[in-house]
């Protein structure tokens, strides 16, 4: 019988005197979904203080994370959070007596096209939802979850196959 993983939440945290956050995010976070195994990308933002988790599906992917987020982020801190003993230390974790409301986002263009961003002027996508937490009252909390997996096996045919179609048409 196959015994079920526990997941692991990793504490990021950022580096005080980072002159280039970004680029730094950027680099720490890109080869990640190669490595297989469920994880996601998550922030906490409470009227007090923001802060950044990363969450794996087993020890050994928690394990691989944070040996590849150390080498691309040498500055960051890591710190494991114990949510298997102290359920309540998990961001996701709703108290009894705590409302929760909730949205999942989708793409409105199709998946094989990169996401719309401003990289390359530094700006922070995160930014607006980060400035969220500025207008939080005592005991409101925002949690937000970015779950990334590796592409699925042979993506890249369906958008290859779109690409030739597209150079059959005359360009007018």
């Amino acid at each position: 019988m196959k015994r079920k993983s526990t997941p692991v939440l990793i504490e990021v945290i950022p580096s005080r005197w980072d002159d280039e956050p970004i680029v730094r995010a950027r680099s720490a976070t890109m080869g990640l979904p190669a490595l297989g195994g469920g994880l996601s990308l998550e922030f906490s933002a409470t009227s007090d203080a923001v802060r950044f988790y990363v969450r794996a599906s087993s020890r050994q992917l928690a394990d691989r994370i944070r040996a590849q987020l150390g080498a691309a982020y040498p500055q960051a801190g890591f710190r494991e959070v114990s949510i298997q003993n102290h359920p309540a230390l998990d961001p996701m974790f709703l108290s009894h007596g705590e409302l929760m409301m909730g949205a999942q986002l989708r793409l409105q263009r199709d998946a094989s096209l990169p996401l719309k961003s401003d990289w390359r002027h530094e700006r922070d996508p995160f930014l607006a939802p980060i400035a969220v937490a500025t207008g939080l009252c005592d005991g409101e909390r925002v949690v937000s979850q970015l779950v990334l997996s590796s592409a699925p096996f042979a993506w890249a045919d369906r958008l290859r196959a779109r690409l030739v179609s597209s150079q059959d048409k005359p360009w007018r």
